[in-house]
């Protein structure tokens, strides 16, 4: 997932009122509910551990489980049972979803002699679950079924520019196979843009200049992708299948094909980390490419755990997605392990007569990895109580993949995020807490949420602020068999002590926006992203000359960081359902993703890349409108 940062101002400020917090009232609180807020945060660091979220990690390792198989039913039944074990009452929801399995892939190399290329996965003898056997072929989720046969082109990146340059030295794509380079943009949106220039198929493969060898060691010698390793992945654009066949593959099939090809010298902005040669040019002879898919619906398993509150119409839901490609064991289960340690954790503390005043929720989704499924069809299900009383979603994807932590956030409960990592030790640091060597780092930045996991459906349908935190660090095995325990024991978390902080911070994370007298939220963080929006909204206008009322989003800005500024000053006491009323329209007109990258101003923005001036008239018009209510909320 990628993500922009808020500006350092505001960045400053949310640091500095987290440092304050251990001093005195904790936001939301009263000065003795503080003081027994404490005394429960307390009870709770002290039950997450290193090798609780190494056993479970140990368990998702032992079957893939890609949504919709006997290994995915296996893993939603072990999380429910651990959640029972931990005190929650917990349930699997099932509900219907789309599937694929490869029927058939080939990719071969038509000339005398031809060439097939082997598809699968090689494995390291390091690491005895790489390259396993019932890890299947890598194949790309919502590609077209197709036989198609072609000269092949290489793309570079396969973005309006890389097809203006082929145009420019005379190489047509129109029919041809395109071999195009991960990395640029969603790979649904390469695969769709290859498909509008009327490509017959696409060839998605890493280059070693991108994760690999040319960033530095390989795995098992490194965190980097080894030139066997394949990167799988769902191509479906806006959830729409793809006509034509895609097929991922590494770096060293994809060198065989580039030694095929003749042509000028690629431009240097082009060439990666292949032997090569890199060149504006085709295949000396004709590529055969054939996906075939079976494609299905399946029952998918959702398993959600519940502490109910004293106010059950208030929840605070964690979650993460417990499907994967293979094994996942950081994509997702580092999110998973560090969910269940905290359900542990709180469990513990609930064991002491403790009732937080509203619900805690953690759920494990299915289905993440093909299209959000589980998340979006417990918020479909689920709209009118999340709607009337979701606090907050905080979410656990891939979120110890290495060293460096990183957040995003709605504006709402950034503050609260900052002041959950001021809790908790920096893995390795005697006397250091995360949030202190993180406000030191070079990421000491709160993002803005983007796209591509299951935080979007209550984000964008709902309008519950979100949050999404975790180390991250280089993860060329993203994707692929190689994501294994022993790559997470190895590479991204040796000692597991950064997968025990994680679940401290979502378990302080989730008591506090459980447990407060009022909810802790702050709007002040949203102004400096709103002028952001607006000002980048107001450059692209200017810039093409397109005329529409953009002074009227400047002026309820205004109006909306007078009525925050007031908001936060106050103590929030009996003002839950205004605030969380105010949350929801700023975020859902406020927040928007395309592909992976947030866009502000979702509906203006579109309206403006349209060329629409009508539509963003209509757009204006509607997020003033969100903003107007939300400034009354607030007042």
């Amino acid at each position: 997932m990628k993500t922009v940062p808020f500006s350092a101002l505001i960045v400053a400020a949310l640091f500095a009122s987290a440092s304050a917090a251990p001093y005195g009232p904790l936001p939301g609180f009263t000065p003795y509910a503080s003081d027994q807020e404490r005394q429960r945060e307390s009870a709770f660091l002290d039950v997450p551990s290193a090798q609780g979220a190494q056993d479970i990690s140990q368990q998702l390792d032992s079957l893939p489980h890609m949504a919709g198989t006997y290994g995915d039913h296996q893993m939603a039944v072990y999380m429910r049972d651990k959640l029972r074990l931990y005190g929650f009452d917990a349930t699997i929801e099932s509900f219907k979803g789309p599937v694929e399995q490869p029927v058939k892939l080939v990719l071969e190399i038509t000339g005398k002699p031809k060439i097939g290329l082997d598809l699968r996965e090689t494995g390291d003898p390091a690491d005895a679950s790489s390259g396993r056997p019932d890890a299947g072929l890598p194949f790309n989720y919502g590609s077209g079924n197709g036989d198609v046969r072609g000269a092949m082109v290489y793309a570079n990146r396969g973005l309006e520019a890389d097809y203006a340059t082929l145009a420019q030295n005379g190489v047509g794509v129109r029919g041809a196979i395109l071999l195009i380079r991960y990395g640029a943009e969603f790979r649904g949106t390469l695969a769709k843009r290859a498909q509008d220039h009327g490509a017959a198929g696409v060839v998605l493969y890493s280059d070693p200049a991108d994760d690999g060898s040319g960033k530095g060691p390989v795995y098992p010698n490194g965190p980097y992708r080894p030139p066997g390793s394949v990167q799988r992945g769902s191509v479906q654009s806006n959830g729409v299948p793809l006509r034509i066949p895609v097929l991922p593959i590494g770096a060293n099939n994809a060198g065989i094909l580039m030694a095929t090809m003749q042509g000028k010298p690629a431009p240097a902005a082009w060439i990666g980390g292949l032997a090569g040669p890199y060149v504006l040019g085709t295949t000396k002879s004709q590529v055969h490419l054939e996906v075939q898919l079976k494609r299905s619906t399946a029952t998918l398993w959702n398993t959600i755990g519940r502490i109910s509150g004293k106010n059950p119409m208030q929840e605070v839901v964690l979650g993460g997605h417990r499907d994967a490609w293979v094994t996942g064991v950081t994509d997702n289960g580092s999110g998973i392990s560090t969910l269940l340690e905290a359900a542990r954790g709180i469990g513990y503390v609930r064991q002491n007569g403790w009732q937080p005043n509203r619900s805690i929720v953690i759920a494990g989704w299915d289905g993440e990895e093909i299209g959000l499924l589980g998340s979006t069809a417990f918020v479909k299900a689920h709209a009118t109580e999340l709607r009337n009383g979701a606090v907050a979603y905080v979410n656990a994807d891939e979120n110890v993949a290495g060293s460096s932590f990183s957040a995003s956030a709605a504006g709402a409960i950034a503050a609260d995020v900052l002041s959950a990592t001021q809790n908790v030790q920096e893995p390795g640091a005697m006397g250091h807490f995360v949030g202190d060597d993180w406000q030191h780092s070079s990421n000491a930045a709160i993002h803005a949420p983007g796209g591509g996991s299951d935080f979007e459906p209550f984000l964008r349908q709902i309008g519950t602020p979100t949050a999404n935190l975790g180390f991250e660090g280089p993860f060329g095995v993203y994707h692929s068999s190689y994501d294994d325990l022993s790559y997470a024991t190895k590479i991204a978390d040796p000692n597991f002590e950064r997968h025990r902080a994680m679940a401290q911070i979502l378990g302080i994370l989730a008591l506090r926006l459980a447990d407060a007298d009022a909810v802790p939220y702050r709007f002040t963080p949203y102004v400096t992203v709103m002028h952001d929006g607006y000002d980048t909204l107001a450059g692209r206008a200017a810039a093409a000359h397109f005329m529409f009322p953009i002074n009227d989003l400047r002026a309820a800005i205004n109006r909306f960081a007078g009525a925050a500024a007031g908001a936060d000053g106050s103590s929030g006491i009996g003002r839950d359902a205004a605030f969380l009323g105010a949350a929801q329209a700023v975020d859902m007109a406020l927040y928007g993703a395309s592909g992976y990258e947030r866009v502000l101003f979702p509906d203006v923005s579109a309206a403006v890349d349209r060329g629409d001036a009508g539509a963003a008239s209509r757009a204006v018009a509607s997020t003033v409108d969100a903003l107007n209510r939300a400034s009354s909320l607030l007042r």
